[in-house]
């Protein structure tokens, strides 16, 4: 069946699918399986491009928006090419929802084509832990812990799970294979017998087509070696599928980042004294002493050399020794409790000498401590390597503009780059630039508080429906809320800092109700809603205020410099781009499926500039808006008027 619209093209049955995806590309071998019988025109030519990559033993960075498929596109051409040379699928995603999705589409293959591919779920050691308060454990401290409990044979359920000849364990395994293996049913079993429900998961995982698992399983050395070596696979025989791309780079930085307080020196030296760990506890008095000579003011930062963090402890006893001495002295604090202030400096210490380049150091102080950060600024120290490693690798997002960006960035050395158009039609979206206002830093004030407020109430108020506002910060949402509440007509909600999800649910159940009278969500850019939450037939309307730019503090003045060095563009890849980024993430809120229409408004002069300008996706069609209510009226009224012609057809 074909759609006359070009942009809805759908193609059913998997015959006719086989020959759509020739007809496209040209080629006869375009051959693979599917997990739906029916394909979208431009579904097709992600799936083809991916094909195209694998079977090149290539790399592809991909801008594929929302509602185009990019689970199905991506599995089913890697699982036809898997199949025939013996790989195995990773497919890495930073969000545990997606994990699910990845399963059901295994098994829709499997489904509709008679195959008997075998998918698994992997999430973090610490969530599938059954000892009691894991969960709470920082990840350094529960790594150290896990160890210790197992060379000492203190964990039952490990022992249990890795004995030999384990019975029990080849029944669990046994009865996951009814179903797809998710991480909670993994964990449901596991809790059954008894038995390690990480250890479970690891030996499903080696029978395994497809893993669905978080990035620094593949992408941090020190995990990914074991990871690989327990569940006996090889990266150069594996496809690296890497979905929402856009978080990869933060994440990755994030991975290879580390601090040091004046606080955590002083809960080290409790330890000491608790444990009478005599042969440091001067030593620590010592480097708390140094740490506080070595700070700048309180509220001042400033950079620090990996040679004078060295030379000051070397004048308390050499770097080596002394960190060797914390590094035995932590693992008995842990052998004893589950988390060790002494083991988290040990670390710390251990990899401030570890690295050289792509590395910010700082040092800062504010009125409770002071700090040292080792701030990682290139994210393909981790990434690099892996893809080059790897058989294929793709890295897709509905954000990942401009593509070229993120190659470089993440040493894509060798990839193609392609943006692919919304599956959604043009039409069922208004973006538009409000130049009225700005939340520069410079012109902020109770007068522009006001007028910020003034046409965000007008704006929402003319839009018939649901509406959320995202803001730089809590902070300048909350200025602006003291003026838009007078102004506004319907109910408001208000996004509160650290929600659990629990609670971020709850929040939007109650937010859904309004959709028809209409209500206004007020939000935070960084916040719980910027991204990953999806309200179908919910939204009328995203605005956007201010950027959500970086503060221009030292690390971020090293990242731009960094890449100023590196690629010749660090204000681009350093500053502007990553901020215009996170409200596109916000204003892909508004449109979750081929039903949903609405406004886009993005409300700051600087939008106008060229240099945030020329960053919105080609496709959007962004214009400058001289009267915003008489195009957001003219927009709704068009709609309802398309929708009734179609009613009469």
């Amino acid at each position: 069946m074909f759609r006359n619209d070009r942009s809805s093209t759908i193609i059913t049955d998997s015959p006719r699918i086989t020959n759509y995806i020739k007809e496209l590309s040209g080629r006869a071998d375009m051959d693979f399986l599917f997990a739906h019988p029916q394909l979208r025109k431009e579904q097709a030519k992600l799936a083809q491009a991916i094909f195209k990559t694998i079977q090149d033993k290539g790399q592809l960075v991909a801008h594929a928006p929302t509602g185009l498929g990019k689970t199905a596109a991506s599995l089913g051409p890697a699982l036809t090419i898997a199949q025939q040379q013996k790989l195995t699928i990773f497919y890495l995603t930073s969000r545990h929802t997606q994990h699910r999705i990845v399963l059901e589409t295994v098994n829709n293959i499997n489904t509709l084509h008679g195959t008997a591919f075998c998918a698994t779920s992997v999430i973090g050691k610490k969530w599938m832990c059954l000892q009691e308060g894991a969960e709470q454990m920082n990840a350094g401290d529960f790594f150290a812990f896990c160890r210790t409990l197992r060379k000492d044979n203190k964990c039952l359920f490990y022992t249990k799970a890795r004995g030999k000849g384990n019975v029990v364990a080849d029944i669990a395994l046994t009865q996951l294979r009814s179903s797809p293996a998710t991480a909670e049913r993994i964990i449901e079993e596991s809790k059954k017998h008894e038995l390690c429900p990480y250890e479970v998961g690891l030996m499903y995982a080696e029978q395994a087509d497809v893993i669905i698992a978080d990035y620094f399983y593949l992408f941090y050395p020190h995990i990914r070696d074991r990871f690989l070596d327990k569940i006996k696979k090889r990266l150069e025989e594996s496809i690296l599928i890497i979905d929402e791309g856009h978080n990869l780079p933060h994440r990755l930085r994030d991975i290879l980042s580390k601090k040091m307080t004046s606080i955590m020196i002083k809960g080290a030296r409790t330890e000491a004294e608790k444990y009478e760990l005599e042969d440091i506890k001067e030593p620590l008095e010592e480097l708390e002493r140094l740490l506080t000579s070595l700070s700048p003011a309180p509220g001042k930062e400033r950079l620090l050399t990996k040679e004078q963090l060295h030379k000051t402890i070397t004048t308390i006893k050499p770097y080596d020794e002394f960190v060797a001495e914390l590094v035995f002295c932590g693992e008995l604090v842990l052998s004893q409790q589950k988390q060790s202030r002494i083991a988290w400096i040990a670390s710390f210490l251990e990899e401030w000498t570890a690295h050289d380049k792509g590395f910010a150091r700082i040092i800062s102080r504010d009125n409770t401590q002071t700090t040292i950060t080792l701030r990682c600024l290139d994210p393909a120290l981790l990434s690099k390597d892996a893809t080059q490693q790897a058989y294929a690798s793709i890295l897709m997002s509905g954000t990942l503009t401009p593509p070229e960006m993120y190659r470089d960035v993440l040493g894509f050395t060798k990839a193609n780059t392609q943006e692919f158009r919304s599956p959604f039609e043009q039409h069922k979206r208004l973006p538009i630039i409000i130049p009225k206002t700005t939340t520069k830093f410079t012109k902020r004030s109770e007068t522009e508080f006001k007028r910020i407020a003034a046409v965000c109430a007008s704006t929402a108020n003319t839009i018939p429906g649901n509406v959320i506002i995202f803001f730089p910060s809590y902070h300048l949402r909350d200025k602006i809320y003291e003026h838009f509440i007078e102004w506004y007509d319907h109910t408001i909600f208000m996004e509160q800092p650290g929600l659990t999800q629990e609670k971020k649910n709850e929040l939007l159940e109650r937010f859904s109700t309004h959709k028809e009278r209409g209500a206004c969500l007020l939000a935070v850019s960084t916040g719980s809603f910027g991204e990953g939450v999806d309200l179908p037939g919910v939204l009328k309307g995203v605005l956007i205020v201010g950027l959500p730019l970086n503060k221009p503090d030292l690390e971020t003045q090293e990242l731009i410099k960094y890449y100023d060095q590196q690629l010749g563009k660090g204000w681009d890849y350093g500053y502007t781009q990553p901020a215009m980024n996170k409200t596109f993430q916000n204003a892909g809120r508004c449109i979750r499926t081929e039903n949903d229409y609405g406004v886009l408004a993005f409300i700051d002069e600087r939008y106008a500039w060229e240099q945030y300008r020329k960053c919105f996706p080609k496709s959007w069609d962004v214009h400058l808006s001289h009267d915003h209510l008489a195009d957001i009226e003219d927009f709704f009224l068009t709609h309802q008027r398309r929708c009734q012609k179609m009613k009469k057809q």
